[in-house]
């Protein structure tokens, strides 16, 4: 029986120092879930911090004078005679083609000019129409084909001004009514 009962106590002790052993486990378990955790949580808190960072832009600016644009002399194709029969052009140079002849006297002929004003030598587009209508006044018109001197519409102010001159050639009708002629044009210039 002394066998029997020792083996009980065998038993249940054993049992008893399991239960306190997963106890004393489960209890430092917990506690270094804990410590973990703890560690966890700090370590992403200063993490997050770590990541901030700051830096400071600038911002500019600068104005500049406007940019203008005025007339100086007229463009003008002068006096000049057409055969009655065969149409032909004249230049502001004096330059004649087909019917047309060109006269000596008269108002004189020359290109246009425009005087072009800005900030220092800064790019620029001058916007020129392709052709200008001259009329008499009573239904009879002549088309004026418009360019260039020099230079295209992409110029560059020279310290911030600059003259502009523009050609043209008249297409004249055979059998073109006499009278004066005038007609107008826009031009415009932009930074």
């Amino acid at each position: 029986m002394n066998l029997l009962f020792d083996g009980i106590c065998d038993v249940f002790l054993f049992k008893l120092a399991s239960k306190i052993k997963i106890n004393v486990l489960m209890n430092k378990f917990s506690k270094i879930i804990a410590t973990l955790s703890f560690v966890a949580a700090t370590l992403m808190s200063l993490s997050a911090s770590a990541q901030s960072d700051t830096a400071t832009g600038t911002s500019n600016a600068t104005v500049i004078t406007p940019i203008s644009v005025s007339a100086g002399n007229d463009l003008e194709f002068g006096s000049f005679a057409v055969d009655g029969s065969t149409a032909g052009t004249i230049t502001q140079a004096g330059a004649t083609t087909g019917g047309v002849t060109a006269a000596s006297g008269g108002t004189t002929r020359s290109a246009a000019t425009f005087s072009v004003s800005g900030n220092g030598s800064t790019p620029y587009t001058f916007t020129l129409p392709s052709t200008a209508t001259l009329s008499d006044g009573a239904s009879h018109n002549m088309t004026a084909t418009l360019s260039f001197a020099s230079g295209n519409a992409s110029r560059t102010l020279s310290s911030g001004a600059e003259t502009v001159t523009i050609n043209g050639s008249l297409a004249v009708a055979a059998n073109q009514t006499v009278g004066s002629y005038t007609g107008t044009y826009d031009v415009t210039v932009s930074y």
